[in-house]
């Protein structure tokens, strides 16, 4: 009797630690390109406490278990000093720029990273700053059967 309560007490205990664990979210700010040219992404971060360096959505699994990969270093360039990265972004690409904890309220504009954001592709030009970034990115939301926030995402797509 006290081993079969011990083993459930045990299979409980490893439940609760893979339930928590799943229910700790990241939401991703995304640029895509959407567009059939080659554009290049030039943007501004307040602080580097949510990450700095962009991440190349991949078909594969990475080396860290996720689907992205490092941008090629001939395609990027960044300067820590000044919080500025610049990168070309090809056709059909999708990168993440950072990622913040999920936010119960909502309220991810606190949490935004972006001072300025510039793209440029051969039909012209897109320049923001400010909370007109943030407006820029559409969030995404989860279906119906997802478990998790409402929220998974944002998006930014260049056409």
């Amino acid at each position: 009797m006290y081993r079969s309560i011990r083993v459930l007490c045990s299979g409980l205990i490893i439940v609760l630690l893979f339930v928590s664990t799943g229910c700790s979210f990241s939401i991703p700010f995304n640029i895509r390109n959407l567009s059939d040219q080659a554009i290049t992404v030039i943007y501004s971060l307040k602080d580097l406490s949510n990450g700095f360096a962009p991440r190349l959505k991949s078909e594969n699994r990475a080396e860290d278990g996720t689907n992205y990969i490092q941008i090629p270093q001939d395609r990027i360039s960044i300067d820590t000093e000044n919080r500025v990265v610049e990168f070309k972004l090809l056709p059909n690409e999708n990168v993440e720029l950072y990622s913040v904890p999920d936010k119960l309220d909502n309220q991810y504009e606190k949490e935004f990273n972006l001072t300025n954001l510039h793209i440029t592709g051969v039909d012209g030009s897109i320049s923001l700053s400010g909370r007109e970034i943030f407006k820029g990115f559409r969030p995404i939301k989860k279906s119906w059967y997802v478990f998790g926030p409402e929220i998974t995402g944002f998006v930014f797509e260049y056409r």
